[in-house]
């Protein structure tokens, strides 16, 4: 081959691969579409079961994310937001109980770690105002024992009897 024909060919060689690396790059990367928008999303697992939902409730507004137990179908974990402004992390059982929650609502936050019976646990919560407190509860849910600190930032320790009344209580003594 002369030299002009190898200066076409490479040429030829040159362009039609880079018309190739065109269409395949052009394929890889279809446009993403702007805004999707739906009531309720569903990913499901390769059976066909719901194992996220995305939604909005229709009468409050409060939304969520739904992660499904991949036997029992029953909500495992729970992200939402209330119609109030107040926002939720739920992590519930097998059988769909709630076992655990972090709530924010206002300038309040509170963890809660319910018992087995679900009617006593423990609480944690902290205001802006200062308040902290652990409460236990117990299967009633009488508080039974608190910590915390007031608004004035003073610890106080109580404990109580199964009908609520206060057997021992501490506060602590102010700074001089």
């Amino acid at each position: 081959m002369n030299r002009r024909t190898s200066m076409l060919a490479f040429v030829c060689i040159a362009a039609a691969t880079g018309s190739v690396i065109s269409m395949i790059s052009a394929a890889r990367s279809e446009p993403l579409p702007g805004i999707v928008k739906a009531r309720e999303i569903v990913l499901v697992d390769p059976r066909g079961r719901a194992r996220i939902v995305l939604g909005v409730n229709q009468q409050t507004g409060a939304a969520s994310i739904n992660v499904m137990d991949a036997v029992s179908g029953n909500p495992r974990i729970v992200i939402g937001t209330g119609d109030d402004q107040s926002s939720r992390i739920e992590l519930h059982d097998a059988d769909g109980h709630r076992r655990a929650d972090l709530t924010q609502s206002g300038s309040t936050v509170r963890l809660s770690l319910p018992d087995a019976d679900f009617k006593g646990g423990v609480v944690l919560g902290a205001a802006s105002d200062g308040k902290v407190m652990l409460v236990f509860n117990d299967g009633t849910p009488v508080t039974r024992v608190a910590l915390g600190l007031n608004t004035d930032k003073e610890g106080n320790v109580a404990v109580y009897d199964s009908k609520g009344a206060a057997t021992w209580t501490a506060v602590a003594a102010p700074h001089p």
